[in-house]
């Protein structure tokens, strides 16, 4: 959230691209912000749901290789990547760009545990 924050106050209209998976709609955190921050920043957001309600038309499950390629642009080998999340999460993703052929140097991870 800092990043999007960081990028809106500065008028930054880099094009962004954000996966967001979450168990349940309930549990996206920041989603009123992130949806108002589309109106200010070049931002593109894909929510994934693990259990969606009844009626989701987004998609369901987990962030995927195929979501991945399915919404990132044409040019996504030059772009730079920031993954936050759990540790399965964060390998799930890592390993997903990679068969992307994004480059290791173009990722940066922020990892992070529940207790």
């Amino acid at each position: 959230m800092s990043m999007l924050r960081t990028l809106a106050d500065r008028n930054d209209l880099r094009p962004v691209f954000l996966f967001y998976g979450s168990k349940t709609w309930e549990d996206t955190t920041f989603r009123e912000e992130i949806d108002e921050m589309q109106s200010r920043l070049n931002l593109t957001v894909i929510y994934v749901l693990e259990e969606p309600p009844d009626g989701w038309d987004g998609p369901a499950g987990f962030i995927t290789v195929d979501l991945l390629a399915q919404n990132l642009p044409q040019n996504r080998v030059e772009l730079v990547y920031f993954i936050c999340g759990p540790e399965l999460m964060m390998q799930a993703m890592e390993d997903a760009l990679d068969r992307l052929g994004i480059p290791p140097d173009q990722l940066t991870s922020k990892r992070f545990n529940l207790v």
